[in-house]
């Protein structure tokens, strides 16, 4: 986990793994498999569940600093601990066309510490989707925004054009599966 000051929170320092996620939940949902490669094809319940299934193991161990729980992040925490990071940095479709992700730390990091903010996979947030977060010309080109739908931030391995903008956000039902779904965790105040 990497602290970032301004939030008072912790951040993953990769999306949760294959293998992070299949120690707590006994189960791999991910069509592109390996130990390494960020959990795909989670949905945000799995998520959610995975990180209070992280937060009990945790604080029985006395690991936990009072008051504090895994959770996935909001999306005005994600436009923060996103920082600097570049398109040099991602594993999109931007220049050639992928496959699936790549493993966690395959490229550089942010400023804070933090990899793969960008591409990969999209990232859960815990905040509901509202059409103001997105430009009208982003709402008017990807009409399959759920407007119900929970937050992604930081596109894809699939992604390329306007989806690779810091600014864009994806929207799913919560109990979507998508092999471009992925999630990272924090540690922050209980709400």
């Amino acid at each position: 986990m990497v602290w970032i000051p301004t939030l008072r929170i912790w951040v993953g320092e990769t999306e949760v793994t294959q293998r992070e996620f299949r120690l707590l939940m006994d189960q791999n949902p991910s069509e592109h498999v390996g130990d390494h490669l960020p959990v795909e094809s989670v949905t945000a319940l799995e998520a959610k569940e995975w990180c209070d299934r992280l937060t009990t193991k945790d604080a029985a161990a006395g690991l936990l600093p009072s008051g504090y729980v895994y959770t996935l992040p909001t999306d005005e925490q994600w436009t923060v601990f996103c920082g600097n990071a570049t398109l040099d940095d991602a594993i999109t479709s931007r220049d050639r066309a992928r496959v699936g992700p790549e493993p966690v730390k395959s490229l550089g990091s942010n400023e804070y510490g933090v990899y793969d903010t960008r591409g990969s996979v999209w990232e859960w947030t815990r905040t509901q989707y509202d059409s103001s977060l997105n430009s009208p010309e982003i709402r008017a080109e990807y009409r399959g925004l759920d407007p119900d739908g929970l937050v992604l931030r930081g596109g894809s391995w699939r992604s390329k054009g306007d989806l690779l903008n810091k600014t864009t956000r994806g929207s799913n039902d919560p109990s979507l599966r998508d092999s471009t779904n992925g999630f990272r965790a924090v540690l922050a105040p209980a709400e």
